[in-house]
């Protein structure tokens, strides 16, 4: 058994159904003075990145990410937390857990998967915290948006960003409307568009890193459209932390007594 996880079920479907769609606000970082001195090139910084960032020495990382959509048939708010544990780049430990309110309907998700001697996986599920655990065995595990996938999305979009200095921080931006962010992040973070052209939508995607450690720190998407087919604002947010430092006792199995 396979089982596909997301960090979020991020869906823009058509326009001219105006179905459940959602809603974004993008906030801008602010500057500092120095943002306009660029000490290195968009080419430089990502080969620091990639050097920091080699998957035989990252082993864990942990995400928090949120999603806010609106538009014409209603609005969405989703919390997501994940701690991952690596092997060699190789996923073998997820802790997650996923909050979503939909047009006023919640629902709730809390995942513990860890690889087991014969490279399966040992899987725990609960649909509330005062539920009991359910328990079961998977063969694989994909999970999205992937810590060093997201990465690989980066490094290959270098001629299309662009590179700004914070006092803590390198942060990259679109260096253009004309780049398809939807289509380069489909699969990571589950993005589908219908009924316009992405053209006709406006984006705004941050991303940064730390200026020390060159580690991934986090993202920022936002998409808007307002015309005749619709309308649609959304955001998706996500800060990552405890490279390196996730505690193993947070894979581990629920104790017998929850199960």
């Amino acid at each position: 058994m396979k089982r596909k996880f997301y960090y979020g079920f991020v869906c823009l479907l058509a326009f001219l159904c105006l179905a459940a769609c959602r809603t974004t606000t993008n906030s801008q970082t602010a500057k500092t003075s120095s943002s306009t001195q660029k000490e290195l090139t968009v080419e430089q910084l990502l080969k620091k990145v990639r050097k920091a960032n080699k998957n035989n020495q990252m082993t864990s990382v942990a995400l928090d990410m949120s999603v806010d959509i609106k538009s014409n048939s209603g609005s969405s708010h989703q919390d997501f937390s994940a701690q991952s544990q690596y092997n060699n780049g190789d996923l073998i430990g997820v802790n997650l857990k996923i909050e979503d309110e939909n047009n006023g309907t919640v629902s709730y998700e809390e995942d513990i998967i860890t690889q087991t001697d014969g490279n399966k996986f040992d899987y725990y599920q609960r649909t509330s915290e005062d539920n009991q655990w359910t328990s079961g065995k998977l063969d694989t595990v994909d999970l999205d948006p992937d810590y060093f996938s997201f990465l690989d999305i980066i490094y290959n979009m270098a001629d299309d960003l662009t590179i700004e200095e914070e006092d803590d921080a390198y942060v990259l931006n679109l260096r253009s409307q004309n780049i398809d962010i939807i289509s380069l992040f489909s699969d990571e973070l589950n993005l589908t568009l219908t009924g316009v052209e992405q053209t006709e939508v406006d984006k705004d995607f941050e991303i940064s890193f730390d200026k020390k450690t060159f580690y991934l720190t986090g993202f920022d998407l936002s998409l808007n459209y307002s015309g005749s087919k619709g309308k649609l604002v959304m955001d998706v947010d996500g800060s990552y932390s405890d490279w390196n430092k996730v505690s193993d006792s947070v894979f581990n199995a629920p104790t017998t007594d929850n199960i």
